[in-house]
């Protein structure tokens, strides 16, 4: 008994003790399948071509990035955003077996070639918002989670943003506009209050690949007075 006790303690201390602190261990909680450096890497090679400030890594942002990654694992192909959520959230469902961080974010940033920036919207009926919130100008901090999807569903990439972007009617790069790129849903859409005290659930945008729904992407718009976050983003 006390033999097994000690193993147990032994194998307990013998995990990594950075296990928590980036915030993209796997739901086992053992094996990070990507490294908080590729990720901010991809952001900020996109944000560069813009000449926008970099972003930094936030565990805080990241640990609930994996909280809610996990929480999908069971049905990630059915995207869903982390409800009130107060931060910026991109999602990307993948069913091929290899997915790394440097794809998906470069997947969302290919996005560029459908957002108009004269009149801040998605052309006709694609999706531009994971590249505007990655290059959202006020956004500072950045973190993410990876996932492997149970049964052999895929991989579940969630990356969670701080100030958010996409705020409705605004522009990545500033200035107010008649479009949005991610709008808010039409009970609220119509609300003369819209630019005032709007509260309610954030714009949804999704993406879904022609070839079989071998891939999902999702992201979500805020309004602009929305109440700040009740977190501390201090990395601790």
């Amino acid at each position: 008994m006390w033999r097994f006790a000690t193993l147990a303690t032994i194998l307990l201390l013998s995990l990594p003790s950075h296990a928590d602190s980036t915030g993209l261990w796997n739901s086992n909680g053992r094996k990070p399948l990507s490294k908080p450096s590729e990720f901010l890497a991809a952001h900020n090679k996109i944000r560069a071509t813009h000449n926008l400030t970099k972003l930094s890594w936030n565990r805080v942002l990241a640990r609930y990035a994996r909280r809610w990654a996990n929480r999908r694992v069971d049905d990630c192909k059915n995207l869903e955003h982390s409800p009130n959520s107060p931060f910026g959230e991109n999602l990307f469902w993948g069913l091929r077996d290899h997915w790394n961080a440097s794809e998906v974010v470069e997947f969302w940033g290919d996005e560029v070639r459908n957002y108009d920036p004269v009149t801040n919207e998605c052309l006709g009926s694609s999706v531009c918002g994971h590249y505007t919130q990655i290059v959202w100008n006020t956004t500072q901090c950045v973190g993410c989670a990876h996932a492997l999807c149970n049964n052999n569903e895929g991989h579940l990439f969630v990356c969670s943003y701080d100030p958010p972007g996409n705020i409705y009617y605004q522009g990545p790069f500033g200035g107010r506009f008649s479009k949005c790129i991610v709008c808010p849903p039409p009970s609220i859409q119509t609300s003369s209050t819209l630019s005032e005290n709007i509260r309610g659930p954030a714009g949804i945008a999704a993406v879904i690949s022609p070839n079989n729904r071998d891939f999902i992407s999702g992201t979500v718009g805020h309004p602009d007075n929305e109440t700040p976050p009740k977190f501390n983003l201090n990395n601790e």
